[in-house]
């Protein structure tokens, strides 16, 4: 027995020496540090680069392990075509935990700008590996050895955005849309306004001035220039669709939620879109795909004040901003031909310091000799700005008859100097601000005298006509033709749509009498200008309308006119107590024969005097 006990604890002991040197043989305390062969990476899309604007790469990482954490420290470029250092989200690290190693990452460095044929650019990868033990978390007595680092080297193409280039096309189709000041409710659109920084909807309204249309699509364009595109780029793409067909007169709306940039300047900032289309099946050109440029506007009331550096590192303010806080015209409506008067307010948006010696030089996008200032000298000066202070000007500007109808746009430069001392190079000051104005061409029209073709009887219509010729240089729009007066009506509405500068419209309709006599009134032509607002021209319509004929008036007479009645021959005797007419008919035929007959008589008895002689 005791040999037995005694063999029994020898194996134990032996077993528990042996035990520990076969299990740290199986799970060895540190592993094998990671090679930059254990880790591969696939980049799945490349989005293009436009200058100023950050690389996104999408890449998927296989470390081959799949235990652990996998941490993305960071990522350098070789500088190439990058332009600042590389940041991988903004921040310092990414971790890639699980199975699941696929990662959007987006490189925060700068493209330099234009190139003309695509770039290689080489990135380091650096990543982290932190080793798991088999309960799934860090053996905290060998967390140091159990954490290795790896740099893994990728090379891709990036390519430069290609923009469409455009070109005139002679004889290309009319633009299907224009701006609308309203929207499909008849409510007028509000110009988008609001802070840097903040968030704003852009409504733009469009109405088809040339349709059908469809598979319509609306999209700003983007410039990296916050002149242009005063607004945070926070999406790939801005496009918005509408599938629909419209018609000529329709409006459709569409609206863009963005934000203005952080460093946008103060003031009213103009953003282009580019509208695309298909010509619908009632289109003169055929089915085919177009595009139109809108433009709107945009108000930043208030911008970003930037501080400077001097060339030795010392900081020193920004000079002042100086902005148009309002404006205003002479007239609602400026003609071409005409001069009026454009009236603004500019203020030093600087509560710390004035501004001096500021130049306002006043210019316009239109051709030539179309919008030129009435005195002769486009630019004015102002001595000083105080704090914070404003001032009015106003400048007289003179349109040249011949100016097209459609919106212009006044360009203010400003030129001026700050009061604190400052390195030259940041001594003087300019900004810049847009004003649009719209100028409009006069209707001219002569309208002839109506012709009223027949003689109006009371019940029945007579044809009515009459030429308007449009002598002006701008188009009219949904003329109509209605009448007024005491039981005048109109058998149908006369509607002729547009009537184009320099073209005639000549209106024939249907003119019902329902009153007799004289009657007084007039023929109304509505139309509305290129501002939709709606006018009139009225002309004077005079006419006798005769009554109708009514056999209740004439009771036992038949024809009123004292014809005999054909349908019964002769009148009923017992119709009436009085002598038939026949009657009297017959004695008149009798007398009348008898007078003849004494002519006749006369006429021998002379004769045969004549002859005796």
């Amino acid at each position: 027995m005791k040999q037995k006990i005694t063999a029994l604890l020898l194996a134990a002991v032996l077993f528990a020496a042996i035990c520990p040197a076969v299990l740290a043989e199986g799970n060895p305390q540190h592993p094998q540090h990671l090679k930059p062969e254990d880790i591969s990476i696939s980049v799945e899309s490349v989005a293009p680069a436009s200058a100023g604007i950050d690389i996104l790469v999408k890449i998927t990482v296989d470390d081959k392990i799949k235990e652990g954490t996998l941490t993305l420290e960071n990522v350098t470029a070789d500088a190439g075509v990058l332009a600042s250092p590389v940041a991988v989200n903004g921040t310092k690290a990414v971790e890639l935990n699980g199975y699941d190693r696929s990662i959007t990452v987006v490189l925060k460095g700068m493209f330099k700008g234009t190139i003309s044929e695509s770039a290689i650019e080489q990135f380091t990868f650096k990543f982290t590996y932190k080793h798991l033990d088999p309960e799934r978390h860090l053996d905290p007595e060998s967390s140091k050895d159990c954490i290795c680092s790896v740099e893994k080297k990728y090379a891709y193409t990036v390519t430069q955005t290609q923009q469409p280039q455009t070109s005139p096309e002679p004889g290309k189709a009319t633009a299907a849309f224009r701006l609308s000041s309203f929207d499909a409710n008849g409510l007028i659109v509000p110009t988008a306004a609001g802070k840097n920084g903040g968030k704003v909807q852009v409504r733009l309204p469009l109405l088809c001035v040339d349709g059908p249309v469809s598979n319509i699509k609306a999209v700003p364009k983007l410039s990296t220039s916050l002149d242009e595109f005063p607004f945070a780029i926070e999406q790939v793409d801005y496009t918005i669709g509408y599938n629909g067909m419209i018609s000529v007169n329709q409006i459709i709306e569409f609206q863009f939620n963005l934000r203005f940039a952080d460093k946008v300047t103060a003031g009213v900032k103009k953003v282009d879109f580019t509208i695309t289309y298909d010509r619908g099946w009632a289109s003169a050109t055929g089915d085919s795909s177009e595009s139109c440029d809108i433009s709107l506007y945009v108000n930043v009331t208030r911008g970003y004040e930037a501080a400077g550096s001097e060339p030795g590192g010392e900081t020193t303010a920004a000079l002042p901003k100086i902005v148009v806080d309002s404006y205003s015209f002479s007239s609602d409506k400026i003609y071409a031909g005409e001069d009026f008067d454009l009236t603004f307010t500019v203020r030093n948006t600087s509560n710390e310091e004035e501004t001096k010696s500021i130049l306002v030089t006043v210019t316009n996008n239109a051709e030539t000799g179309k919008l030129t200032p009435a005195s002769g000298s486009n630019t004015l000066y102002i001595d000083k700005l105080g704090k914070g202070e404003s001032k009015t000007m106003t400048m007289s500007i003179a349109t040249a008859p011949d100016t097209e109808a459609k919106a212009y746009e006044i360009k203010l430069e400003f030129d001026y100097e700050g009061t604190k001392t400052r390195p030259a190079t940041l001594s003087n000051g300019q900004s810049s601000a847009s004003i649009p104005v719209t100028i409009m061409q006069k209707i001219r029209l002569k309208i002839e005298d109506p012709t009223i073709d027949g003689e109006p009887m009371e019940g029945e219509s007579v044809p009515v006509y009459f030429s308007m010729y449009n002598m002006g240089r701008s188009s009219i729009y949904n003329c109509m033709v209605t009448v007024e007066g005491d039981g005048l009506s109109m058998e149908e509405s006369f509607f002729q749509g547009t009537v184009a500068a320099g073209s005639t419209m000549r209106a024939d309709f249907s003119l019902i009498t329902a009153t007799p006599g004289q009657i007084d009134g007039e023929i109304v032509i509505t139309y509305e200008d290129s501002l939709e607002e709606k006018m009139e021209e009225r002309l004077p319509l005079s006419l006798y309308v005769s009554e109708a004929y009514n056999p209740d008036m004439y009771p036992g007479e038949g024809d009123p006119n004292g014809m005999i009645d054909t349908m019964g021959g002769m009148e009923d005797p017992s119709a009436s107590g009085g002598i038939p007419v026949w009657v009297w008919i017959a004695g008149g035929v009798v007398a009348a024969a008898a007078v003849v007959a004494v002519i006749i008589i006369l006429k021998k008895k002379r004769a045969r005097a004549l002859e005796d002689v």
